[in-house]
């Protein structure tokens, strides 16, 4: 497959000169010309090329700002800087912005060529390795958890599930812990015949044939579920035990194991979180949910869960009048990843069924998962854990 490009210069007589040079490597492909930095950022959007090739004086956008935000929005995507001599303090900058590599103006067709190809090439080699490193590291049990219904931990769950099966091919499952109003399903577009509830009526002695039997596949993508019960009184039937061999034997045959929680403490979401290896404690910037993060962290850390936990600021709209930094500042914590905005692209994707990850990947909510997902995959760094004290003790600030 050809390496697919971007020409980003605001003169026409450059890019069709550049064009021209690449026109003779078949391993090479232009797909696509700008003007000016914003084209480039839109034009990547657009066409998802493996190589943007940027001037560094544009109007509109300047090339270090234009490779600032693809860097960020689109990790995938290399630039490459075009500069002259005389721009060595911009070239600096620019590669400060996440340019991979650059290229001294004028260039040769050997220069120009030999150039893309290593960058390509370096690319392809980080990625491979990404996706080996994500066999290579022990199974993760990572639960999403929120104190407040709406604060969108589900959606953030099951697109950060899809995110991280296309990114690394690991075999991924999701298991809807909301045993009375689990969505997974309907989040998914899967049509539950059977659930975690019908598995435990099933038989005491659950094994990796029956859980097998038990699972549901999203078909677009090939991540697994477990549904919650059908009907919010069978919830009542699965205990902690159940949850506890449940994710044992998950943890031995699927890589990631993604667990959407209900938004309370329970026996059996305790037990889910106590063997998560990751807790995402998903808020908002309002006062409410903050309120009862900041009282979930206080049990959670008397519980010594707490070198687990991460927070994932979702819907991260300032205009409400609060900040991220207020948030962290009453949490006394930081930020992992902020989720932005994006009602519309949301409900949309919730409405039909389809995440939004599959539809919107290049969405600014569609970057946050991606965020979150990479995070997981290159590994979050967790402070060692203690051991788990009991529920009432950890709610009375007692410690065994």
């Amino acid at each position: 497959m050809a390496i697919s490009l971007i020409i980003a210069d605001d003169v026409e007589d450059t890019r069709a000169g550049i064009r021209r040079l690449l026109s003779l490597d078949p391993e090479i492909k232009v797909i696509g010309e700008a003007a000016d930095g914003r084209q480039a950022v839109e034009e990547t959007i657009n066409l998802k090329p493996d190589i943007v090739l940027m001037d560094i004086n544009m109007p509109v956008m300047d090339g270090i700002t234009a490779t600032e935000e693809i860097n960020f929005r689109f990790p995938e995507t290399s630039v490459v800087i075009m500069s002259v001599q005389e721009e060595n303090e911009y070239l600096k900058r620019a590669m400060l912005a996440g340019a991979r590599d650059y290229i001294v103006k004028p260039f040769s067709n050997d220069e120009l060529v030999d150039t893309i190809k290593r960058v390509y090439r370096l690319d392809r080699e980080k990625k491979n390795s990404l996706v080996k490193k994500a066999h290579q590291t022990d199974p993760q049990i990572i639960s999403f958890f929120g104190t407040k219904g709406g604060v969108g931990k589900t959606t953030l769950a099951v697109n950060t599930a899809i995110a991280i099966r296309q990114k690394t091919r690991s075999q991924v499952i999701v298991v809807d812990l909301d045993l009375q109003f689990g969505d997974v399903a309907a989040a998914m577009n899967i049509k539950p015949r059977q659930s975690i509830a019908d598995m435990v009526q099933e038989s005491s002695e659950i094994d990796r044939e029956l859980l097998e039997s038990y699972l549901l596949v999203h078909k677009p993508t090939g991540v697994k579920v477990l549904c919650a019960p059908l009907k919010p009184e069978h919830g009542e039937i699965i205990g902690s035990s159940d949850i506890e061999k449940i994710l044992k034997i998950l943890k031995e045959t699927y890589q990631y194991v993604i667990v959407d929680t209900a938004c309370y403490f329970s026996d059996p979401v305790l037990t889910a979180l106590e063997m998560s290896s990751t807790i995402f404690m998903v808020s908002t910037l309002d006062i409410l949910a903050v309120k009862n993060t900041k009282m979930a962290l206080n049990i959670m850390e008397n519980l010594n869960m707490h070198g687990a936990v991460h927070i994932i600021l979702n819907c991260a709209d300032e205009t409400t009048g609060m900040k991220r930094e207020d948030l962290e500042h009453a949490l006394g914590c930081e930020v992992l990843c902020a989720v932005p905005t994006s009602n519309k692209t949301a409900l949309s994707a919730i409405n039909k069924g389809i995440p939004f990850v599959l539809t919107h990947p290049n969405s600014n909510i569609g970057e946050g998962v991606m965020r979150i997902a990479h995070s997981l995959i290159q590994g979050v760094e967790k402070p060692a854990r203690e051991k788990r004290v009991g529920l009432i003790a950890g709610l009375m600030g007692i410690h065994s």
